[in-house]
Protein backbone atom coordinates (compact mmCIF):
# COMPACT_ATOMS: atom_id res chain seq x y z
CA UNK A 1 0.00 0.00 0.00
CA UNK A 2 0.95 3.66 -0.18
CA UNK A 3 2.43 3.59 -3.69
CA UNK A 4 0.21 5.80 -5.79
CA UNK A 5 2.25 5.32 -8.97
CA UNK A 6 1.24 1.68 -9.37
CA UNK A 7 -2.36 0.62 -10.10
CA UNK A 8 -2.17 -2.11 -7.44
CA UNK A 9 -1.94 0.54 -4.75
CA UNK A 10 -4.78 2.63 -3.35
CA UNK A 11 -7.71 0.96 -1.71
CA UNK A 12 -7.25 -2.65 -2.85
CA UNK A 13 -5.41 -4.82 -0.35
CA UNK A 14 -5.72 -2.34 2.49
CA UNK A 15 -9.49 -2.20 2.13
CA UNK A 16 -9.87 -5.96 1.92
CA UNK A 17 -7.77 -6.56 5.00
CA UNK A 18 -9.48 -3.78 6.93
CA UNK A 19 -12.96 -4.98 6.02
CA UNK A 20 -12.08 -8.32 7.55
CA UNK A 21 -10.76 -6.56 10.62
CA UNK A 22 -13.81 -4.35 11.13
CA UNK A 23 -16.46 -6.88 10.22
CA UNK A 24 -16.78 -7.87 13.86
CA UNK A 25 -17.87 -4.34 14.71
CA UNK A 26 -21.05 -4.53 12.68
CA UNK A 27 -24.14 -4.41 14.88
CA UNK A 28 -27.59 -2.91 14.88
CA UNK A 29 -26.66 0.24 16.77
CA UNK A 30 -23.45 1.48 15.14
CA UNK A 31 -22.41 2.72 11.71
CA UNK A 32 -22.99 -0.10 9.18
CA UNK A 33 -19.83 -1.64 7.76
CA UNK A 34 -18.70 0.36 4.71
CA UNK A 35 -18.54 -1.22 1.27
CA UNK A 36 -15.68 0.56 -0.55
CA UNK A 37 -15.57 1.05 -4.30
CA UNK A 38 -12.68 2.34 -6.39
CA UNK A 39 -12.00 3.24 -9.99
CA UNK A 40 -8.78 3.64 -11.89
CA UNK A 41 -8.00 7.14 -10.50
CA UNK A 42 -6.83 7.78 -6.94
CA UNK A 43 -9.44 10.24 -5.69
CA UNK A 44 -8.91 12.26 -2.53
CA UNK A 45 -10.79 14.96 -0.68
CA UNK A 46 -9.69 17.76 1.61
CA UNK A 47 -11.29 17.60 5.07
CA UNK A 48 -11.98 20.61 7.31
CA UNK A 49 -11.49 19.17 10.83
CA UNK A 50 -12.69 22.00 13.07
CA UNK A 51 -16.42 21.26 13.52
CA UNK A 52 -15.61 20.03 17.02
CA UNK A 53 -17.93 22.17 19.11
CA UNK A 54 -21.21 23.97 18.75
CA UNK A 55 -19.93 27.44 17.90
CA UNK A 56 -18.31 26.12 14.73
CA UNK A 57 -21.81 25.58 13.34
CA UNK A 58 -23.23 28.95 14.32
CA UNK A 59 -22.50 30.71 10.96
CA UNK A 60 -24.28 27.96 9.05
CA UNK A 61 -27.24 27.81 11.42
CA UNK A 62 -27.70 31.59 11.48
CA UNK A 63 -27.40 31.96 7.70
CA UNK A 64 -29.90 29.16 7.02
CA UNK A 65 -27.47 26.48 5.85
CA UNK A 66 -25.95 24.41 4.52
CA UNK A 67 -26.79 21.58 6.91
CA UNK A 68 -25.29 18.08 6.80
CA UNK A 69 -27.71 15.16 6.49
CA UNK A 70 -26.39 13.82 9.80
CA UNK A 71 -27.03 17.16 11.50
CA UNK A 72 -24.69 19.71 13.04
CA UNK A 73 -22.36 17.01 14.25
CA UNK A 74 -19.58 16.76 16.81
CA UNK A 75 -16.58 16.56 14.49
CA UNK A 76 -14.41 15.31 17.35
CA UNK A 77 -16.43 12.10 17.63
CA UNK A 78 -14.96 8.90 16.10
CA UNK A 79 -18.53 7.76 15.39
CA UNK A 80 -19.11 10.84 13.23
CA UNK A 81 -15.88 10.14 11.36
CA UNK A 82 -17.01 6.55 10.77
CA UNK A 83 -20.12 7.88 9.02
CA UNK A 84 -17.89 10.13 6.94
CA UNK A 85 -15.56 7.27 6.05
CA UNK A 86 -18.54 5.13 5.05
CA UNK A 87 -19.99 7.85 2.84
CA UNK A 88 -16.58 8.59 1.29
CA UNK A 89 -15.32 5.09 0.45
CA UNK A 90 -18.70 4.02 -0.91
CA UNK A 91 -18.37 6.80 -3.50
CA UNK A 92 -14.79 6.18 -4.59
CA UNK A 93 -12.89 8.59 -2.30
CA UNK A 94 -9.71 6.82 -1.22
CA UNK A 95 -8.03 9.38 1.01
CA UNK A 96 -8.69 12.46 3.12
CA UNK A 97 -6.22 15.34 3.27
CA UNK A 98 -6.92 17.04 6.58
CA UNK A 99 -6.38 20.76 6.95
CA UNK A 100 -3.69 20.77 9.66
CA UNK A 101 -2.97 23.59 12.09
CA UNK A 102 0.34 23.97 13.90
CA UNK A 103 1.64 26.93 15.88
CA UNK A 104 5.32 27.14 14.96
CA UNK A 105 5.92 29.83 17.57
CA UNK A 106 4.78 27.71 20.50
CA UNK A 107 5.51 24.30 18.93
CA UNK A 108 1.95 23.18 19.61
CA UNK A 109 -0.53 21.17 17.56
CA UNK A 110 -3.79 23.10 17.55
CA UNK A 111 -7.04 21.87 19.07
CA UNK A 112 -8.52 22.73 15.65
CA UNK A 113 -7.25 19.30 14.53
CA UNK A 114 -9.92 17.44 16.52
CA UNK A 115 -11.29 15.81 13.38
CA UNK A 116 -7.94 14.17 12.61
CA UNK A 117 -7.75 12.67 16.08
CA UNK A 118 -11.31 11.38 15.70
CA UNK A 119 -10.42 9.81 12.34
CA UNK A 120 -7.42 8.03 13.86
CA UNK A 121 -9.59 6.75 16.70
CA UNK A 122 -12.43 5.61 14.43
CA UNK A 123 -13.28 1.99 13.64
CA UNK A 124 -13.27 2.34 9.86
CA UNK A 125 -10.53 4.93 9.32
CA UNK A 126 -8.20 2.19 8.14
CA UNK A 127 -10.33 1.82 5.01
CA UNK A 128 -8.87 5.12 3.80
CA UNK A 129 -5.47 6.67 3.53
CA UNK A 130 -4.93 10.13 4.96
CA UNK A 131 -2.53 13.02 4.71
CA UNK A 132 -2.15 16.59 5.96
CA UNK A 133 -2.29 20.01 4.37
CA UNK A 134 -0.22 22.29 6.56
CA UNK A 135 -2.29 25.48 6.81
CA UNK A 136 0.54 27.99 7.05
CA UNK A 137 -1.67 30.98 6.27
CA UNK A 138 -0.21 32.76 9.30
CA UNK A 139 2.01 35.48 7.87
CA UNK A 140 4.64 35.36 10.62
CA UNK A 141 8.21 34.36 9.68
CA UNK A 142 9.48 30.79 9.88
CA UNK A 143 12.93 29.56 10.81
CA UNK A 144 14.47 26.21 9.97
CA UNK A 145 14.48 24.91 13.59
CA UNK A 146 10.73 25.54 13.82
CA UNK A 147 10.08 23.54 10.66
CA UNK A 148 12.19 20.69 12.00
CA UNK A 149 10.21 20.64 15.25
CA UNK A 150 7.00 20.64 13.23
CA UNK A 151 8.32 17.67 11.26
CA UNK A 152 8.98 15.83 14.50
CA UNK A 153 5.39 16.48 15.60
CA UNK A 154 4.11 15.03 12.32
CA UNK A 155 6.37 11.99 12.64
CA UNK A 156 5.37 11.29 16.23
CA UNK A 157 1.63 11.84 15.80
CA UNK A 158 0.83 10.54 12.32
CA UNK A 159 3.52 8.70 10.40
CA UNK A 160 3.36 5.56 12.52
CA UNK A 161 -0.10 4.94 11.06
CA UNK A 162 0.20 2.54 8.16
CA UNK A 163 -2.52 4.29 6.18
CA UNK A 164 -0.67 7.61 5.97
CA UNK A 165 -0.67 8.52 2.27
CA UNK A 166 2.63 7.87 0.50
CA UNK A 167 4.05 8.23 -2.99
CA UNK A 168 6.89 5.78 -3.71
CA UNK A 169 7.04 5.08 0.01
CA UNK A 170 7.38 8.79 0.91
CA UNK A 171 4.81 10.49 3.20
CA UNK A 172 2.85 13.15 1.32
CA UNK A 173 2.55 16.61 2.86
CA UNK A 174 0.59 19.43 1.23
CA UNK A 175 1.68 23.02 1.96
CA UNK A 176 -1.08 25.58 1.76
CA UNK A 177 1.14 28.67 1.24
CA UNK A 178 4.47 27.51 -0.20
CA UNK A 179 5.24 30.95 -1.64
CA UNK A 180 5.21 32.37 1.89
CA UNK A 181 8.00 29.96 2.80
CA UNK A 182 9.94 31.01 -0.29
CA UNK A 183 9.47 34.68 0.54
CA UNK A 184 10.65 34.22 4.12
CA UNK A 185 13.47 31.73 3.68
CA UNK A 186 14.47 32.15 0.06
CA UNK A 187 15.10 29.24 -2.27
CA UNK A 188 18.39 28.22 -0.65
CA UNK A 189 17.07 28.61 2.87
CA UNK A 190 13.95 26.59 2.14
CA UNK A 191 15.98 23.88 0.41
CA UNK A 192 18.22 23.64 3.49
CA UNK A 193 15.16 23.53 5.76
CA UNK A 194 13.60 20.74 3.69
CA UNK A 195 16.83 18.75 3.95
CA UNK A 196 16.81 19.18 7.72
CA UNK A 197 13.15 18.18 7.89
CA UNK A 198 13.89 15.03 5.92
CA UNK A 199 16.85 14.27 8.16
CA UNK A 200 14.51 14.43 11.14
CA UNK A 201 12.18 12.00 9.38
CA UNK A 202 15.09 9.65 8.84
CA UNK A 203 15.85 9.78 12.58
CA UNK A 204 12.31 8.50 13.14
CA UNK A 205 12.68 5.76 10.54
CA UNK A 206 10.68 7.43 7.76
CA UNK A 207 11.43 8.26 4.15
CA UNK A 208 11.69 11.92 3.03
CA UNK A 209 8.58 14.00 2.51
CA UNK A 210 6.83 14.09 -0.86
CA UNK A 211 5.97 17.80 -0.74
CA UNK A 212 2.98 19.19 -2.64
CA UNK A 213 2.79 22.97 -3.24
CA UNK A 214 -0.67 24.48 -3.51
CA UNK A 215 0.19 27.15 -6.06
CA UNK A 216 0.48 27.75 -9.80
CA UNK A 217 3.42 30.16 -9.64
CA UNK A 218 7.24 30.11 -9.33
CA UNK A 219 7.64 26.49 -10.33
CA UNK A 220 11.41 26.61 -10.82
CA UNK A 221 11.91 27.89 -7.27
CA UNK A 222 9.68 25.14 -5.90
CA UNK A 223 11.68 22.50 -7.75
CA UNK A 224 14.94 23.91 -6.40
CA UNK A 225 13.53 24.00 -2.86
CA UNK A 226 12.55 20.33 -2.94
CA UNK A 227 8.85 20.18 -3.85
CA UNK A 228 7.64 17.17 -5.84
CA UNK A 229 4.19 18.18 -7.12
CA UNK A 230 1.74 21.06 -7.37
CA UNK A 231 -1.96 21.28 -6.69
CA UNK A 232 -4.51 23.74 -5.26
CA UNK A 233 -7.18 23.94 -2.61
CA UNK A 234 -9.68 25.58 -4.92
CA UNK A 235 -9.98 28.09 -7.75
CA UNK A 236 -13.17 29.88 -6.63
CA UNK A 237 -12.77 32.70 -9.16
CA UNK A 238 -12.17 30.47 -12.17
CA UNK A 239 -14.09 31.69 -15.20
CA UNK A 240 -15.26 34.98 -13.65
CA UNK A 241 -14.25 38.63 -13.46
CA UNK A 242 -11.61 38.84 -10.68
CA UNK A 243 -13.27 42.03 -9.44
CA UNK A 244 -16.70 40.41 -9.23
CA UNK A 245 -18.42 38.85 -6.25
CA UNK A 246 -20.89 36.55 -7.98
CA UNK A 247 -20.92 34.39 -11.09
CA UNK A 248 -22.56 31.15 -12.26
CA UNK A 249 -20.98 27.88 -11.22
CA UNK A 250 -21.37 26.75 -14.83
CA UNK A 251 -18.72 29.36 -15.76
CA UNK A 252 -16.48 27.83 -13.11
CA UNK A 253 -16.91 24.40 -14.70
CA UNK A 254 -15.54 25.70 -18.00
CA UNK A 255 -13.14 28.28 -16.58
CA UNK A 256 -11.34 25.85 -14.30
CA UNK A 257 -10.31 23.83 -17.35
CA UNK A 258 -8.31 26.81 -18.59
CA UNK A 259 -6.50 26.88 -15.23
CA UNK A 260 -5.77 23.15 -15.37
CA UNK A 261 -4.46 23.42 -18.93
CA UNK A 262 -2.18 26.33 -18.01
CA UNK A 263 -0.69 24.48 -15.02
CA UNK A 264 -0.13 21.27 -17.00
CA UNK A 265 1.56 23.27 -19.77
CA UNK A 266 3.81 25.40 -17.57
CA UNK A 267 4.64 23.28 -14.52
CA UNK A 268 7.69 20.99 -14.60
CA UNK A 269 6.19 19.28 -11.54
CA UNK A 270 3.33 16.75 -11.80
CA UNK A 271 -0.14 18.10 -11.10
CA UNK A 272 -2.71 16.78 -8.63
CA UNK A 273 -5.87 18.05 -10.29
CA UNK A 274 -8.28 19.91 -7.94
CA UNK A 275 -12.05 19.79 -8.49
CA UNK A 276 -14.69 21.79 -6.67
CA UNK A 277 -18.45 21.32 -6.16
CA UNK A 278 -18.96 25.08 -5.75
CA UNK A 279 -18.30 28.15 -3.64
CA UNK A 280 -20.57 30.28 -1.46
CA UNK A 281 -18.83 31.84 1.53
CA UNK A 282 -21.82 33.85 2.79
CA UNK A 283 -21.99 31.90 6.10
CA UNK A 284 -18.56 33.34 6.94
CA UNK A 285 -18.45 36.66 5.12
CA UNK A 286 -22.05 37.75 4.61
CA UNK A 287 -22.48 40.48 2.01
CA UNK A 288 -18.73 40.50 1.29
CA UNK A 289 -18.75 36.86 0.20
CA UNK A 290 -17.77 35.42 -3.14
CA UNK A 291 -20.62 33.32 -4.53
CA UNK A 292 -20.82 30.85 -7.43
CA UNK A 293 -24.50 30.43 -8.15
CA UNK A 294 -26.37 27.46 -9.56
CA UNK A 295 -24.11 24.63 -8.43
CA UNK A 296 -25.67 21.20 -9.10
CA UNK A 297 -24.50 17.57 -8.97
CA UNK A 298 -24.82 17.31 -12.75
CA UNK A 299 -22.53 20.29 -13.30
CA UNK A 300 -20.09 18.95 -10.75
CA UNK A 301 -20.06 15.60 -12.58
CA UNK A 302 -19.24 17.53 -15.75
CA UNK A 303 -16.25 19.14 -14.00
CA UNK A 304 -15.06 15.79 -12.62
CA UNK A 305 -15.35 14.20 -16.05
CA UNK A 306 -13.30 17.00 -17.60
CA UNK A 307 -10.59 16.58 -14.94
CA UNK A 308 -9.74 13.12 -16.26
CA UNK A 309 -8.05 14.74 -19.28
CA UNK A 310 -5.53 16.49 -16.99
CA UNK A 311 -4.64 13.70 -14.57
CA UNK A 312 -0.90 13.14 -14.36
CA UNK A 313 -0.24 9.61 -15.69
CA UNK A 314 2.24 8.80 -12.93
CA UNK A 315 0.60 10.34 -9.85
CA UNK A 316 -2.87 9.45 -11.16
CA UNK A 317 -4.54 11.67 -8.58
CA UNK A 318 -7.54 14.01 -8.30
CA UNK A 319 -8.47 15.90 -5.14
CA UNK A 320 -11.80 17.54 -4.27
CA UNK A 321 -12.25 20.64 -2.15
CA UNK A 322 -13.81 19.92 0.19
CA UNK A 323 -15.57 17.28 2.23
CA UNK A 324 -17.13 19.80 4.61
CA UNK A 325 -16.09 23.42 4.01
CA UNK A 326 -19.62 24.58 4.75
CA UNK A 327 -18.59 28.14 5.64
CA UNK A 328 -17.10 28.48 2.15
CA UNK A 329 -19.90 26.61 0.42
CA UNK A 330 -17.57 23.99 -1.06
CA UNK A 331 -18.55 20.52 0.11
CA UNK A 332 -19.36 17.04 -1.13
CA UNK A 333 -20.58 15.66 2.21
CA UNK A 334 -24.29 14.76 2.02
CA UNK A 335 -26.49 17.74 2.94
CA UNK A 336 -30.14 18.65 3.17
CA UNK A 337 -29.66 20.71 -0.02
CA UNK A 338 -28.04 18.12 -2.31
CA UNK A 339 -28.50 14.82 -0.48
CA UNK A 340 -25.84 12.41 -1.77
CA UNK A 341 -25.84 14.18 -5.15
CA UNK A 342 -22.26 15.46 -5.08
CA UNK A 343 -20.88 12.11 -3.94
CA UNK A 344 -22.97 10.26 -6.50
CA UNK A 345 -21.51 12.55 -9.17
CA UNK A 346 -18.00 11.53 -8.11
CA UNK A 347 -18.90 7.84 -8.02
CA UNK A 348 -20.45 7.98 -11.49
CA UNK A 349 -17.33 9.60 -13.00
CA UNK A 350 -14.49 8.01 -11.09
CA UNK A 351 -16.04 4.55 -10.48
CA UNK A 352 -18.15 3.98 -13.60
CA UNK A 353 -18.11 0.19 -13.22
CA UNK A 354 -19.09 0.13 -9.55
CA UNK A 355 -22.72 -0.70 -10.28
CA UNK A 356 -25.84 0.35 -8.38
CA UNK A 357 -25.74 1.14 -4.68
CA UNK A 358 -28.00 2.30 -1.86
CA UNK A 359 -27.11 5.22 0.39
CA UNK A 360 -28.30 5.16 3.97
CA UNK A 361 -28.33 7.78 6.72
CA UNK A 362 -28.50 7.45 10.51
CA UNK A 363 -32.03 8.87 10.48
CA UNK A 364 -33.19 6.17 8.07
CA UNK A 365 -31.86 3.58 10.52
CA UNK A 366 -33.48 5.29 13.49
CA UNK A 367 -30.11 6.22 14.98
CA UNK A 368 -28.69 9.42 16.38
CA UNK A 369 -25.25 10.92 15.82
CA UNK A 370 -23.31 13.00 18.37
CA UNK A 371 -24.25 16.56 17.48
CA UNK A 372 -24.83 20.11 18.71
CA UNK A 373 -28.48 20.80 18.16
CA UNK A 374 -29.91 23.27 18.69
CA UNK A 375 -26.83 25.28 17.74
CA UNK A 376 -26.29 28.02 20.36
CA UNK A 377 -27.01 31.59 19.31
CA UNK A 378 -27.05 34.81 21.30
CA UNK A 379 -29.15 37.51 19.67
CA UNK A 380 -29.34 41.17 20.60
CA UNK A 381 -32.70 40.47 22.21
CA UNK A 382 -31.16 37.69 24.29
CA UNK A 383 -28.43 40.04 25.50
CA UNK A 384 -30.98 42.70 26.47
CA UNK A 385 -33.02 40.06 28.32
CA UNK A 386 -29.84 39.08 30.20
CA UNK A 387 -29.27 42.67 31.33
CA UNK A 388 -26.45 43.25 28.84
CA UNK A 389 -24.67 40.01 29.71
CA UNK A 390 -22.60 38.91 26.71
CA UNK A 391 -22.13 35.33 27.92
CA UNK A 392 -24.09 32.39 26.54
CA UNK A 393 -25.76 30.10 29.12
CA UNK A 394 -24.70 32.15 32.17
CA UNK A 395 -26.98 30.27 34.57
CA UNK A 396 -26.35 26.72 33.30
CA UNK A 397 -29.99 26.38 32.24
CA UNK A 398 -28.91 25.08 28.83
CA UNK A 399 -26.89 21.88 28.34
CA UNK A 400 -24.01 23.42 26.33
CA UNK A 401 -21.50 26.16 27.00
CA UNK A 402 -19.06 25.06 29.74
CA UNK A 403 -16.11 22.68 29.51
CA UNK A 404 -13.37 21.37 31.80
CA UNK A 405 -9.76 21.85 30.76
CA UNK A 406 -9.53 18.16 29.88
CA UNK A 407 -12.22 18.64 27.23
CA UNK A 408 -15.13 17.05 29.10
CA UNK A 409 -18.43 18.85 29.57
CA UNK A 410 -19.07 20.40 32.98
CA UNK A 411 -21.73 18.58 34.95
CA UNK A 412 -24.95 20.47 35.61
CA UNK A 413 -26.74 19.80 38.87
CA UNK A 414 -30.03 20.76 40.51
CA UNK A 415 -28.37 20.58 43.89
CA UNK A 416 -29.05 23.97 45.55
CA UNK A 417 -28.60 26.33 42.58
CA UNK A 418 -28.21 30.03 43.24
CA UNK A 419 -31.06 30.82 40.84
CA UNK A 420 -33.12 28.91 38.29
CA UNK A 421 -33.06 25.10 38.15
CA UNK A 422 -29.41 24.36 37.48
CA UNK A 423 -25.88 25.25 38.46
CA UNK A 424 -22.43 23.96 37.44
CA UNK A 425 -20.46 21.46 39.55
CA UNK A 426 -16.66 21.42 39.30
CA UNK A 427 -15.01 18.47 41.12
CA UNK A 428 -11.42 18.96 42.33
CA UNK A 429 -9.91 16.38 39.98
CA UNK A 430 -10.99 18.46 36.98
CA UNK A 431 -8.90 21.43 38.07
CA UNK A 432 -10.86 24.07 36.23
CA UNK A 433 -13.47 24.98 33.66
CA UNK A 434 -14.06 27.60 30.98
CA UNK A 435 -16.81 29.18 28.91
CA UNK A 436 -16.80 27.79 25.39
CA UNK A 437 -18.67 30.88 24.24
CA UNK A 438 -15.97 33.56 24.13
CA UNK A 439 -17.24 37.05 24.88
CA UNK A 440 -16.62 39.70 22.21
CA UNK A 441 -14.78 42.69 23.63
CA UNK A 442 -13.33 45.97 22.44
CA UNK A 443 -9.64 46.56 23.11
CA UNK A 444 -8.98 48.95 26.02
CA UNK A 445 -12.65 48.85 27.08
CA UNK A 446 -13.61 47.80 30.63
CA UNK A 447 -15.93 44.89 31.45
CA UNK A 448 -17.42 43.81 34.75
CA UNK A 449 -17.11 40.06 35.23
CA UNK A 450 -18.99 38.34 38.04
CA UNK A 451 -20.35 35.01 39.23
CA UNK A 452 -21.83 33.32 42.25
CA UNK A 453 -19.80 30.47 43.72
CA UNK A 454 -20.04 28.18 46.71
CA UNK A 455 -17.38 25.78 47.92
CA UNK A 456 -17.23 22.49 49.75
CA UNK A 457 -15.49 22.72 53.15
CA UNK A 458 -11.81 23.43 52.56
CA UNK A 459 -12.29 24.28 48.88
CA UNK A 460 -11.75 27.57 47.12
CA UNK A 461 -12.44 29.03 43.69
CA UNK A 462 -10.71 31.67 41.58
CA UNK A 463 -12.40 33.40 38.65
CA UNK A 464 -10.22 34.71 35.82
CA UNK A 465 -10.48 35.65 32.17
CA UNK A 466 -8.39 34.50 29.22
CA UNK A 467 -7.93 37.08 26.43
CA UNK A 468 -8.28 35.78 22.85
CA UNK A 469 -6.88 37.41 19.71
CA UNK A 470 -9.84 35.97 17.81
CA UNK A 471 -12.52 33.38 18.52
CA UNK A 472 -10.06 30.48 18.57
CA UNK A 473 -6.62 31.96 19.33
CA UNK A 474 -5.82 32.32 23.02
CA UNK A 475 -3.10 34.87 23.74
CA UNK A 476 -1.46 32.54 26.28
CA UNK A 477 -2.15 34.53 29.44
CA UNK A 478 -4.77 34.96 32.17
CA UNK A 479 -6.10 37.87 34.19
CA UNK A 480 -7.24 37.03 37.75
CA UNK A 481 -10.56 38.57 38.78
CA UNK A 482 -11.51 37.39 42.28
CA UNK A 483 -11.51 34.38 44.66
CA UNK A 484 -13.78 32.90 47.31
CA UNK A 485 -13.84 29.99 49.75
CA UNK A 486 -17.36 30.58 51.07
CA UNK A 487 -19.51 27.53 51.78
CA UNK A 488 -22.60 29.63 51.00
CA UNK A 489 -23.33 31.30 47.68
CA UNK A 490 -21.11 34.37 47.42
CA UNK A 491 -20.59 36.79 44.56
CA UNK A 492 -17.11 37.21 43.12
CA UNK A 493 -16.60 40.10 40.73
CA UNK A 494 -14.16 42.59 39.31
CA UNK A 495 -13.40 44.75 36.32
CA UNK A 496 -11.04 43.86 33.51
CA UNK A 497 -9.85 45.98 30.61
CA UNK A 498 -9.69 44.09 27.35
CA UNK A 499 -6.03 44.05 26.23
CA UNK A 500 -5.20 45.88 23.04
CA UNK A 501 -4.23 42.59 21.30
CA UNK A 502 -7.53 40.89 22.12
CA UNK A 503 -11.06 40.87 20.73
CA UNK A 504 -12.61 38.12 22.89
CA UNK A 505 -12.53 36.96 26.51
CA UNK A 506 -13.16 33.51 27.98
CA UNK A 507 -14.45 33.37 31.57
CA UNK A 508 -12.75 30.61 33.55
CA UNK A 509 -12.64 29.13 37.04
CA UNK A 510 -9.97 27.23 38.99
CA UNK A 511 -11.06 25.08 41.93
CA UNK A 512 -8.88 23.57 44.64
CA UNK A 513 -9.46 21.50 47.78
CA UNK A 514 -12.90 20.16 46.92
CA UNK A 515 -15.99 20.60 44.77
CA UNK A 516 -16.92 24.10 43.66
CA UNK A 517 -20.34 25.13 42.36
CA UNK A 518 -20.82 28.06 39.96
CA UNK A 519 -23.96 29.89 38.83
CA UNK A 520 -25.09 33.13 37.22
CA UNK A 521 -21.87 34.13 35.47
CA UNK A 522 -21.84 37.55 33.84
CA UNK A 523 -19.67 39.67 31.55
CA UNK A 524 -21.10 43.15 30.99
CA UNK A 525 -19.50 46.21 29.36
CA UNK A 526 -18.83 49.07 31.78
CA UNK A 527 -20.50 52.24 30.56
CA UNK A 528 -18.10 55.04 29.53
Amino acid sequence: MGCLRRPCCGIGQLACLTLIAVAGYADDTYVPTPQPVAGSVNVGCYYFPVHYHALRWRPMAESGGPKPLIGYYDGGSPEVLDWHVKFAVEHGIRFFVFDWYYDHQTDSVSSLNAGIDAFLASRYGGLMQFSLMWCNENGTPYAEPQLVRMTEAIAERYLSHTNFLKVDGRPVLWVSRPLHLLDVLGVDGLRDAVRSMNAKLEEHGHAPFFLVANTNERYDELVAAGFEAVSAYNYPQAGMDPAGKSAPYSDMVTGIQDVWAKVVKESPLPYIVPVSPGWDSRPWYGDNALVRTGSTPDLYAEMCRASLRYVDPQLNMVIAECWNEFGEGSYVEPTAQFGFGMLDAMRSVFCPDAGPHTDVTPAELGRTVPNFEPVPSLTSADIVAQGGNLLYNPGAERPWGWQHYDGTAVERTRENPHAGEWCLAMPPERGGMKSLWVVPCEPEKAYRVSAFVRCAPGASATMKVAPFANESSWTGRYIDIASSGSEDWAEVSGEVTCPDDSTYLSVEFIGTGGTVWVDDVSAVPVSP
